[in-house]
């Protein structure tokens, strides 16, 4: 048994993770419902509800694969050019031969053509559109190739996760999508009752695998409750993770080998407020002295993460830009990187 923890911290469920995604099974099947009334659904909810794991597990598992052709696309620079990328990638395996997709309603023809199933796009942090420095014609084209989906026969559905407080920019596009506020979903916080469910079949399934050995999974999905509630955070499925995943670390190091959670194990823990701060703290101080350069790190990171909290999505030649601009040795900067990948706090895509 390691300190690598088996909870998942910042990262989303995906599909392979439906035998540890609970608490949500509800919402799941209303929004699985959805998908058959509409093929435009506007999913929101505040930051660290759980959004991206609600629709890349719950949502995925409710579709044989042989059903769903998933595209899943974040803005990277340019949102259709990143819609383009993904339809040229998936179309790779059918027509190794075809030319580059200039047009998305085209290449989703296509797709359709060739994988016999019907394609469900997904665009993930949907208020990148409005909050990365966006163009005005970025926009427009994409809500005009949204319109011009709308009005074709293609078998597409198309989901818009975004954060609540940015989904007044979409009535700037209702008159070229009017539809677009007709079918939305919230998702909100976990309530008591389904942080408790979490908690305790989380417990379970991990106790089963032998990662874990926990000692009465009720009064820890209290203790747990009591920590969450009291926040300022918020109850998300996030906030969630990070404090289970502080949990088995506090008491791996305590205690060695496979650790035993128990409530006291949450007693010990820090109001859930500080317990970012510490974490981070601690890797910044470390990743320090392993390169030692001081104030390098958190300056970094900085430049990982935009000022709208979101995970800014990287390329290998901003990764070496930013190299260069803090003059940081290839061992020292994927140091660096290699630390906030573990800490999952960071995500890039390379071309």
């Amino acid at each position: 048994m390691s300190e690598q923890s088996p909870f998942k911290f910042l990262s989303a469920y995906e599909r392979e993770d439906k035998d540890f995604f609970f608490g949500r099974e509800g919402e799941v099947e209303l929004l699985y419902d959805k998908t058959f009334d509409t093929r435009l659904i506007v999913f929101f909810g505040a930051s660290g509800t759980g959004k991206t794991s609600m629709v890349r597990c719950g949502l995925a598992n409710k579709f044989p694969e042989t059903r769903w052709q998933e595209l899943y696309i974040r803005r990277d620079k340019d949102i259709n050019a990143a819609l383009l990328r993904m339809l040229q990638e998936q179309l790779a395996p059918f027509a190794p031969k075809q030319e580059n997709i200039s047009d998305p309603i085209e290449g989703l023809r296509l797709l359709e053509r060739y994988s016999f199933k019907p394609t469900f796009i997904t665009f993930d942090q949907f208020e990148e559109l409005f909050i990365l420095k966006p163009s005005e014609e970025e926009q427009k084209q994409f809500f005009q190739f949204l319109a011009e989906l709308l009005e074709t026969p293609i078998s597409c559905k198309v989901i818009l996760v975004m954060r609540e407080e940015f989904i007044a920019n979409l009535w700037d596009y209702e008159a070229l999508v009017p539809s677009i506020f007709e079918n939305r979903f919230r998702i909100r916080q976990l309530e008591e009752a389904q942080v408790k469910i979490v908690v305790r079949k989380t417990l379970q399934a991990l106790e089963t695998t032998k990662k874990i050995q926990v000692e009465n999974s009720d009064a820890i999905a209290d203790a747990i409750w009591q920590k969450l509630d009291g926040s300022s955070s918020g109850t998300g499925l996030t906030y969630l993770q990070v404090l289970l995943d502080r949990l088995y670390r506090e008491e791996y190091r305590r205690q060695g080998g496979t650790p035993v959670l128990s409530a006291n194990s949450v007693a010990r823990l820090k109001d859930f407020d500080d317990l970012l701060g510490d974490f981070l703290d601690e890797q910044l101080l470390a990743l320090e002295e392993k390169i030692g350069k001081k104030g390098v790190p958190i300056k970094l990171l900085g430049e990982l993460v935009s000022n709208e909290r979101t995970k800014k999505v990287l390329r290998q030649e901003d990764f070496q830009a930013l190299r260069e601009d803090f003059d940081l040795t290839e061992e020292e900067f994927n140091i660096c990187i290699n630390t906030f990948r573990e800490m999952r706090i960071i995500k890039e895509y390379e071309s």
